[in-house]
């Protein structure tokens, strides 16, 4: 993809090899994968191998607009089929899958998966109220052309309340401010980006901008497997986990089979849902 000679291929490799032998055996993989990619993008000169990809997507998924639309409007749940739509965006992964074309007809079919199968984890009930409670939400996004899926979410929750954040740099096909652009996220809400261009959320590498949306923010939706990687162990902020699991790894941290849509709530200890609250109280008078 970077168009590297056979010299710089093998010069890139051999560093390569020598930074993998080098990683500590607790090296967070996001890390791994910045500094991979880094080291390739300065050897080939070229700042994004992944362009013209998260182009073909941004142009297919533009073209499931229709679909996402009459989805919505057929809907007796909207919250839940939103969610469920943002999870079938997940599947436009180039770090998960490889490189593939990702086609309309394929998308189509992953979208009725999706809708067809039961969300895994937590209750869209329990979403709904996390929503309802927050005063401002971070909403934090993942792929080039996924950003169309996001966009049904987006827009139920309430106006005013959410910010969409993307990567600060090109890395792999995550989307940046130029593909959130691409799916007029910009119509439904502000859009930030993290000030970095790890393919997840390293805090101390982010821009002041986003560390404090992050901050401010009652609630954070993360979207995709990289930000589940380096958020899932993040503690005082209540975090909505929305993936499809798509490796061995993450299906056994995440406690779901692989090929799971998955809603998981992450919530402080004093942010128990309405509902947990009244089993306990339940409980306790018994």
């Amino acid at each position: 993809m970077s168009k590297l000679g056979e010299e710089q291929t093998e010069t890139v490799l051999l560093a390569v090899q020598s930074k993998i032998a080098a990683f500590p055996f607790d090296y967070p993989p996001i890390k791994m994968a910045m500094e991979i990619h880094d080291l390739v993008r300065s050897e080939s000169g070229v700042g994004d191998p992944y362009a013209e990809i998260k182009k073909m997507s941004n142009d297919v998924c533009r073209e499931c607009d229709a679909l996402l639309g009459e989805t919505m409007a057929r809907s007796l749940n909207p919250l839940r089929t939103a969610t469920q739509l943002a999870i079938a965006g997940n599947i436009i992964d180039c770090g998960a899958y490889g490189l593939r074309k990702v086609t309309k007809r394929q998308l189509f079919d992953v979208v009725q998966e999706v809708l067809s199968q039961p969300l895994k984890g937590s209750s869209v009930s329990d979403f709904d109220r996390l929503i309802s409670s927050a005063e401002s939400i971070l909403y934090i996004g993942d792929n080039a052309g996924e950003c169309f899926f996001d966009r049904p979410l987006l827009g139920v929750i309430p106006a005013g309340k959410v910010t969409y954040a993307v990567r600060g740099g090109p890395v792999l096909n995550d989307a940046t401010v130029e593909d959130a652009a691409a799916a007029d996220i910009h119509s439904i809400c502000p859009v930030i980006d993290t000030g970095d261009n790890a393919p997840g959320i390293l805090l101390e590498r982010c821009s002041n901008e986003f560390k404090r949306a992050f901050e401010d923010s009652d609630l954070i939706i993360s979207k995709g497997q990289g930000n589940y990687e380096s958020l899932s162990e993040i503690t005082g902020k209540t975090v909505v986990f929305l993936t499809k699991v798509k490796c061995e790894v993450i299906a056994k941290d995440i406690g779901y089979p692989l090929g799971s849509n998955v809603l998981k709530i992450q919530s402080k200890p004093n942010l128990l849902s309405h509902k947990a609250m009244e089993d306990n109280r339940e409980v306790h008078h018994a």
